[in-house]
């Protein structure tokens, strides 16, 4: 059933691909793109087949038969469009880096747009290992110096520390009195890992704000919405459920960003975006069985990061004492103190480059020359 809804959802045009300097590979990298881009310098490709060429489709047919239809779809609808530059935010699609190898001539760049776990690490290198062809592309946007290293390692390309695209388009709002108030980045519930740790530190950060008299909020994940459950869980009204949606005046990324840098103290288990508060030099708490942890994985700590012998907002003890010891370490650190440290941790974790400054001088080079 639920795949004859994906088939009935699908849009078909028959109308030959438009050419354009820049190809968007995946719908969902265009949020990322409106960024970096001119909209009308911009083709999007459906990855995830929201929407078929028919156009390309037969093509394909006529020239390959049914032989590997989907990965000569790619090939034709990008050699139709010819793009100066084919780019992707979903920078985990080992498909991304095959194609390069088809494409010479064209510019192929990746933007990293969230932290990625080991197991995409490791599916590099078995690829890299077993294949004729590493994977290989022009240029990859890495958020710091410790996914560069990462990165480095299994991707041939140029990479340059720059940040998040979405982060670095968001001026940061500077507050000089700031409320008191903390703020839990959600892991979701949907991850049944991680669920339980959310609900333990959570009801932690709650004692927490009752006792030093500050407002506490919970955060969300994008596209959820499970009030009704979280309120069975925390009946009390001394909490607050927020999530972002995108108004007329502000996209939901700026309000999300902008509620970052009014918070006091910004808490996560596993988070991109507490990351991001990082570089906007948020005062943040990490809870975790590791540093890295991401999502539901039981990922060992990568190599890049076993130089953090120290972390001084990070805990691996989930314990109303050690949460409250974390949370008053970081809260009395003062203003040069907290800005040497979140400087520190930015560069290897993640940097702040505002306006995308790194981006748009990379790609305004290829465009140019």
């Amino acid at each position: 059933m639920t795949f004859l809804l994906k088939i009935l959802k699908i849009r078909f045009y028959f109308k030959k691909p438009k050419k354009n300097k820049i190809l968007i590979f995946d719908k969902e990298s265009k949020k990322f793109a409106n960024h970096l881009f001119e909209k009308n310098m911009c083709t999007v490709f459906d990855k995830r087949y929201e929407s078929i060429n028919l156009f390309v489709l037969v093509c394909v047919i006529c020239e390959h038969g049914f032989k590997k239809i989907k990965d000569n779809y790619k090939i034709k609808f990008i050699e139709l469009v010819d793009p100066v530059i084919v780019y992707t935010a979903i920078d985990n699609d080992i498909i991304f880096y095959k194609l390069k190898n088809f494409f010479i001539n064209k510019i192929f760049i990746a933007d990293q747009t969230s932290l990625k776990s080991e197991m995409f690490i490791k599916e590099c290198e078995q690829y890299n290992r077993t294949s004729k062809s590493r994977l290989t592309i022009d240029h990859l946007f890495v958020f710091g110096q410790n996914e560069m290293d990462r990165y480095s390692k299994i991707i041939d390309a140029k990479i340059h520390i720059s940040g998040h695209t979405t982060n670095n388009a968001i001026g940061v709002k500077k507050i000089k009195n700031k409320k008191f108030s903390i703020l839990f980045i959600n892991s979701g519930i949907k991850k049944k890992k991680l669920f339980p740790l959310s609900v333990k530190i959570f009801d932690n950060l709650i004692k927490i704000a009752t006792k030093y008299n500050y407002n506490i909020n919970f955060l969300e994940r994008p596209n959820e919405t499970y009030i009704t459950e979280y309120k069975k869980i925390f009946p009390s009204n001394n909490w607050n459920y927020l999530v972002s949606y995108s108004s007329k005046e502000k996209s939901s990324e700026k309000i999300t960003r902008e509620l970052i840098d009014e918070q006091d103290i910004i808490v996560f288990i596993s988070s991109t975006l507490g990351f991001e508060a990082i570089a906007r030099s948020a005062r943040v708490l990490k809870f975790s069985k590791s540093f890295y942890m991401l999502g539901e994985s039981d990922d060992t700590l990568p190599s890049s990061y076993e130089k953090y012998k120290d972390i001084p907002f990070y805990s691996n003890r989930f314990e109303l004492k050690d949460v409250n010891l974390l949370f008053n370490k970081v809260k009395n650190y003062s203003d040069i103190q907290w800005g040497e440290i979140s400087k520190k941790f930015s560069n290897d974790l993640m940097v702040l480059d505002k306006d995308n400054m790194i981006k748009k001088k990379v790609i305004k080079e290829i465009l140019t020359n």
